[in-house]
């Protein structure tokens, strides 16, 4: 704001918001805020629509020592009470457009908030950073209730310097489609204003048309998006040649995106996509560029600047080049712990100084990482570890098969038994797509297999339902139970 005070930070709609205007803004509902009784320390949840507001009340907050938490308008209000109870919520930015349920005291946040500030706002308004939260992250919670994950002022800080080449700068424009109530939306739009870039944040749900039309008319280089949001794109997208070459950088974080659309994308979307591994405890962990992707096919790249990252066994001993470990990571900027989150779930990714994030990966000779899935899901047949998604796309190159999903049945005697469900294209037996496996996986190919109609879960490593399971377990020869 001091240093270009007329550029644009964020278009909305027909509004345009200069840095100088963003920043007054922020002032402005900060002296809001701290009048309506939000002291420094205190954590606000914000039940405000993906608008530049939100943005606004999120740095607001963090102005006057306050950390916001995401009560997402889409979810019940149940949930959201959870939400509330769990990170001791104190207040409720909200514009009234949905009450909320808990009896928790509502701070109004509206344009009004700003037309009401003093010209000339209180020096004492702003509360030093340091290691005080900012905001708190809620992870995806697949394995348990949500935890919370501790923004820092100084951390923020840190990781945004480090990776400042990877998002807009200036005279860039990111086009905003991620929602704000997500770690990724939020941060990504984060480093867009560190770099003195143009946020350009339109109405949500976004229609793909919508999406591409909004890449032209408003001259977008930056776009980050899910690998679901890529694959819906592609019915769109020109069968020869590319649809959107001006874009500098793509990327894609969130899950895991298959060589197969990777490839699709950079031919007919952009050849500047960008494949970034993320976990909301450590934020970006490795990046790889469109060269990177085509010579090592399904890789998520080399570590980010100041990631320290290793693949270990049980042990925490590390595991040699090509096989699979858990994947820990160090950096300077590493978070202690969560907010309020049993111990079991601390130690089980805080520990020995290091942040374990619960998938298992594979480092190559020169510090290429292949993701494999979750630690959960590994099998151990006879003290060989094995991924489902291994076996997975074993099985789907065989032309027959449509569909795969690998599992393991417990035994007594080998610890895990390698299984595997398919849906066909065309006829196969199942020992013919066995013996297919076995030249790519040798000693980890699938012992059983069944054939299926339909499959409640995908190649992405989700399991079969227990009663597949369980079936298969009971036809299992006695000396493999």
């Amino acid at each position: 704001a001091a240093e270009r005070p007329y550029a644009v930070a964020i278009v909305e709609g027909q509004a345009i918001i200069h840095y100088r205007t963003l920043s007054r803004a922020v002032l402005a509902v900060g002296w809001h805020l701290r009048r309506s009784g939000i002291a420094a320390g205190d954590v606000v949840g914000v039940a405000l629509p993906h608008s530049a507001m939100y943005l606004v009340t999120v740095y607001a907050l963090a102005l006057i020592g306050a950390a916001s938490v995401a009560l997402p308008l889409s979810d019940p209000a149940a949930l959201r009470a959870r939400y509330v109870q769990r990170f001791r919520v104190a207040r409720i930015a909200s514009d009234g457009a949905d009450a909320d349920p808990t009896g928790i005291p509502t701070v109004m946040v509206s344009a009004a908030a700003l037309r009401d500030a003093p010209r000339n706002l209180p020096a004492d308004l702003r509360v030093p950073g340091g290691e005080r939260p900012w905001t708190i992250w809620r992870t995806s919670g697949t394995t348990s209730e949500a935890k919370g994950v501790p923004g820092l002022h100084l951390t923020s800080l840190a990781m945004a310097r480090a990776f400042a080449g990877h998002f807009p700068g200036a005279n860039e424009r990111y086009l905003c489609v991620m929602d704000l109530t997500t770690a990724y939306g939020l941060n990504t739009c984060e480093r867009t204003l560190f770099g003195g870039g143009t946020i350009v944040m339109p109405a949500l749900p976004l229609a793909e048309t919508e999406f591409l039309e909004c890449i032209d008319r408003y001259a977008i280089t930056h776009v980050a998006l899910t690998p679901n949001f890529f694959s819906v794109l592609l019915p769109h997208l020109p069968a020869d040649g590319v649809r959107c070459p001006s874009l500098r950088t793509a990327i894609s974080a969130g899950m895991a995106m298959p060589e197969s659309l990777r490839a699709e994308i950079r031919r007919r979307f952009s050849p500047a996509l960008s494949i970034m591994y993320a976990s909301n405890e450590g934020s970006y962990l490795t990046c790889a560029d469109a060269a990177l992707q085509e010579r090592h096919p399904e890789t998520v790249g080399t570590s980010m600047p100041g990631v320290e990252l290793e693949t270990v066994d049980e042990e925490d001993r590390q595991v040699p080049a090509g096989e699979p470990g858990s994947i820990r990571i160090r950096t300077p900027w590493m978070l202690k712990g969560y907010v309020d989150a049993p111990s079991e779930a601390q130690q089980r990714t805080f520990r020995n100084g290091w942040i374990y994030t619960g998938d298992v990966g594979v480092l190559s000779e020169d510090g290429m990482l292949f993701l494999k899935g979750r630690v959960d899901d590994m099998m151990n047949y006879d003290g060989i570890k094995i991924m489902p998604a291994d076996i997975e796309a074993a099985l789907l190159s065989h032309p027959a098969v449509a569909e795969a999903v690998a599992f393991p049945a417990p035994s007594v005697r080998h610890q895990h038994v390698p299984m595997a469900a398919v849906v066909l294209r065309s006829p196969a037996r199942p020992e013919d797509l066995v013996e297919h496996c076995r030249p790519l996986l040798g000693s980890r190919a699938p012992v059983a297999l069944s054939l299926d109609r339909t499959l409640p879960g995908n190649a992405m490593g989700k399991a079969a339902p227990r009663e597949i399971a369980d079936r298969m377990a009971a036809q299992l020869p006695e000396h493999l139970r």
